[in-house]
């Protein structure tokens, strides 16, 4: 019997239900599957793992029969295949309804109808009668009484969003708007919620290597790196988060502020083949559980902290009928037999733990103040910890000292991050403690006291408020433009990192030594100290439409994007480029390359750059702020005297309206 085997492992998945305040990780049942077990038998598999929340792609008769009784909460999929017919008949979508919904329910608990599976862009001829299908499908609903208890919507994936970077300037894709915003107008009418599929595992491949990979997995990065918006500040801790916040912002772009986002599908391929190494168990494994315990939190991304995001693994089985890569067919959690096919635990999903034996983070008696206030500079800021109870006001602002605040928040990061390598070191200035440091009116992260504070767990959202009332010095913090050439491979998010000063010797993040020490300007050459120098400087004040910061951790070799400019054949044109300082800089002029292609009369066919300021005029005193200031005045003033394409310069003096065609169809071909 089945069912035997599929007991055994039920612990191993036992998180994957709704907490109390309401955030959920639930699982897609795919249909592409050969010897699916009966559905019986997969409701059985469900129960087990207390597995509260299910997407189904279509309405399988033999699953809602399964369902019923069982309290799990289901979205049945309308297929592509039926948008067309139910988009254009009222009484199709009648019959569907009467069929697949009214006939199961109460006892199915059905709670939402998809309609279609991300119709725009993999039907596009389908978008005229998408929304209409969805009218048709909601008044079918309420002539069955059923509209407050079943909502209405349709997944779309990220790829209906043109630009996704950065995530506060996110907008639809511009040739949907018009559909985009009838499917808004639907579900705001409706009370309903936006499905979007956000993979991190695509973004990540397309970016070829740009981004990191514990950027998608929600891993910390190296110590000194933080992804930021530049315009918001916001840090994003996770790739996953970046792409929600995208979407909400792209939402908000046409004018509509209380649509909900549910994360229909997201995962992670456990196998890809020689083609796609980063498929694998271990990932696949990392990426899900660190998922649900970001989902866990209760919480939204950066810009809709109060909005959690309620979210759908995909998916359960394996569906390996599916064409394509190994990796299409290599998304299950079980085998059909019932056995997992990699383990997911509980690990610190719960957050915190409730026990007597609990460890606290706290400062040292005596500790130099200086590092003290460093400490909470990073922890409050870089780091991550909620600390909100240290402001003023709030129930851990007294004692208000350097001490009694860096305990807090030195506590805060600990029961964060010590799951995932975090350390209590804080330069020398903290020590570990099973004494809980909680008192009557404050109670610290990880306490059991009854009315303790309990901030949410690790990977919640940070905004540049998030500070404690102590940080008396800025938290240096350098931009690092991680995103060329994201946009010609047709990546649909883009990201800027930010690299962060912390204490020397400070927290370490996954290592096995205790913790990483951070730079300081006494380890690294002069060059390098008048590039940190400027990297500093950069982030204080750059110059506009500009970004530009090392890649990876190679102090030397930079990458920037410039956009062109409006009013000029560069307009709406975005522009990636490397740029390697000699070590001797700045003594010597730094080397600049366009790797997006541009018709201009002072770039090479190769990409290497010519202006004055890079070569005669070049001066220890100049910056990367003034270079970045005068790549971007070449959009509107090249040096024409000094052409490096003597034909390009040549067609501006003798018709530079047909220069300017040329120049602009470049734009629209090689840098949008």
């Amino acid at each position: 019997m089945m069912l035997k085997p599929w007991l055994a492992i039920s612990i191993l998945f036992s998180f994957l239900i709704s907490n109390v305040t309401g955030a959920f990780v639930g699982i897609n049942i795919g249909t592409d599957v050969s010897n699916l077990p009966p559905a019986s038998d997969v409701v059985a598999l469900l129960k087990v793992n207390q597995i509260t929340h299910v997407r189904l792609f279509n309405a399988d008769a033999h699953m809602l029969n399964a369902l019923a009784n069982s309290s799990i909460e289901v979205i049945i999929g309308v297929t592509n295949d039926e948008v067309l017919g139910i988009g254009e008949s009222p009484s199709a979508a009648a019959a569907w309804v009467n069929k697949n919904v009214a006939a199961y329910m109460p006892s199915t608990n059905i709670t939402a109808i998809a309609v279609g599976s991300e119709v725009l862009t993999a039907i596009p001829n389908a978008a005229p009668v998408l929304v209409p299908a969805m009218n048709y499908l909601h008044k079918a609903l309420v002539a069955s009484q059923l509209n407050h208890q079943v909502k209405v919507s349709t997944p779309q994936s990220m790829d209906v969003i043109a630009r996704a970077f950065p995530p506060s300037t996110a907008t639809f894709n511009s040739s949907w708007n018009s559909t985009i915003f009838q499917i808004l107008q639907f579900l705001r009418n409706t009370n309903s919620y936006f499905m979007l599929n956000a993979y991190p595992y695509y973004e990540y491949v397309h970016s070829d290597g740009i981004f990191p990979i514990e950027y998608a997995l929600f891993q910390p990065l190296s110590a000194v790196k933080q992804i930021v918006d530049p315009n918001t500040l916001f840090h994003y801790v996770s790739m996953f988060d970046a792409l929600v916040d995208a979407a909400y912002n792209s939402i908000a772009a046409l004018n509509f502020s209380d649509i909900p986002i549910v994360v229909t599908e997201t995962g992670w391929p456990w196998d890809g083949g020689a083609n796609e190494p980063d498929a694998s168990k271990e990932n696949a494994e990392t990426f899900n559980n660190n998922l649900i315990r970001r989902v866990s939190n209760d919480t939204g991304p950066p810009s809709q902290p109060k909005n959690p995001i309620n979210t759908f693994i995909y998916e359960m089985f394996n569906e390996d009928k599916r064409p394509g890569p190994i990796s299409e067919r290599s998304w299950g959690i079980f085998s059909t037999n019932g056995s997992e096919i990699y383990s997911l635990s509980l690990g610190s999903s719960a957050g915190i733990s409730d026990n007597s034996t609990a460890v606290f983070c706290i400062a040292k008696k005596g500790a130099d103040e200086n590092k003290l206030q460093d400490g909470i500079n990073w922890a409050c800021g870089q780091g991550h910890a909620n600390c909100s109870a240290i402001q003023s006001g709030q129930p851990c602002y007294f004692p208000d000292t350097l001490q009694n605040h860096a305990s807090y928040a030195y506590n805060d990061y600990y029961q964060r991050m010590r799951s995932l390598g975090g350390t209590c070191d804080f330069d020398g200035t903290a020590t570990t403690t099973t004494q809980d440091p909680s008192s009557k009116t404050c109670k610290f992260t990880g306490s059991s006291t009854p009315g303790g504070l309990f901030p949410p767990a690790a990977f919640g959202p940070i905004s540049p408020t998030s500070q404690g009332p102590t940080i008396r010095a800025t938290v240096i913090v350098y931009t690092l433009a991680v995103f060329s050439a994201l946009l010609m491979l047709d990546v649909n998010v883009h990201f800027s990192s930010m690299y962060g000063g912390a204490p020397s010797g400070g927290i370490g993040i996954g290592s096995s030594s205790g913790g990483r020490t951070w730079p300081s300007t006494t380890s690294v050459s002069s060059s390098g100290k008048r590039i940190q120098k400027e990297m500093t400087e950069l982030s204080i004040e750059a110059p506009p439409d500009c970004a530009a910061g090392p890649k990876g951790d190679n102090l030397y070799h930079w990458v920037a994007t410039l956009f062109g400019p409006p009013g000029t054949p560069y307009e709406g044109g975005i522009y990636f480029l490397d740029i390697t300082f000699p070590s001797d800089y700045p003594f010597k002029p730094p080397k600049v390359v366009f790797k997006t292609r541009i018709y201009h009369c002072n770039v090479e066919p190769s990409g290497n750059v010519s202006l004055d300021i890079l070569t005669d005029n070049w001066s220890p005193a100049l910056t990367i702020s003034k270079v970045l200031l005068a790549l971007r005045s070449m959009f509107t003033t090249p040096e024409t005297y000094k052409p490096v394409v003597p034909g390009i310069a040549h067609l501006y003096f003798e018709d530079k309206a047909k220069h300017d065609e040329i120049a602009t169809e470049w734009t629209l071909r090689f840098a949008r």
